[in-house]
């Protein structure tokens, strides 16, 4: 009971650990959206040059920094109140999930310490299957209707309505369009099965490199 515990548990760190990596991965990797601008033609519908989408793109992803310390000044797109505060909401959550990140690496290092002195690698496999399902549940959920989706996040995650922009007081939004939110989730539904796959390969080499020394033995 308590190695099941202690599996399920593994399980729910590593995915809180390969979440942040993509999110790391989908928001400060700039060259990410860079390459969205052009295969969603974000330019083209929002009606602003390239240079000047990145240079606000750029500001907003500075700003989500957890060493960022100032105010978000878009350089030269405007923004309300409601719009601001809402990013401030954003960030701290951003900071919350990057803090979980580490304070499950550092608990997984504890572990993986404690199981390489036991020799007992199962906590892998079935931290690898744990893992895989959020993916999954994101995909499906995704596939059925991602606006719903995204909007059932956004009222989970808020509570208020701020995160509704109008593109006249908050021209940021038309360089956003859902089709990205839409990529990034992808981006970082696959990093966390990325991660899986790199337990469950763990996992059997270290099971193979046991049963060798039993061999031996």
């Amino acid at each position: 009971m308590k190695q099941s515990l202690l599996s399920i548990f593994s399980g729910i760190l590593f995915t809180i650990l390969f979440i942040t990596i993509g999110l790391c991965v989908s928001l400060f990797f700039k060259p990410f959206y860079y390459i969205e601008i052009d295969r969603l033609d974000i330019s083209e519908n929002s009606g602003y040059s390239k240079e000047e989408i990145i240079e606000n793109y750029n500001a907003l992803i500075d700003y989500c920094s957890p060493f960022n310390h100032k105010e978000l000044k878009f350089p030269t797109f405007s923004s309300s109140k409601e719009a601001l505060i809402h990013f401030e909401e954003v960030k701290r959550i951003f900071d919350s999930i990057l803090l979980s990140g580490f304070v499950s690496f550092l608990l997984l290092i504890a572990i993986a310490y404690q199981k390489k002195k036991a020799k007992d690698y199962r906590y892998l496999r079935s931290s690898a299957l744990i893992t895989v399902l959020l993916p999954l549940l994101v995909a499906i959920a995704s596939s059925i209707d991602f606006n719903k989706t995204f909007v059932l996040f956004h009222k989970i995650a808020f509570r208020n309505d701020y995160w509704i922009f109008s593109p006249e007081t908050d021209p940021i939004i038309t360089v956003l369009p859902e089709a990205f939110f839409f990529d990034a989730a992808i981006l970082i539904a696959s990093c966390v099965i990325v991660g899986s796959i790199i337990l469950e390969v763990i996992y059997r080499r270290q099971k193979r490199i046991s049963t060798g020394e039993i061999s031996q033995r």
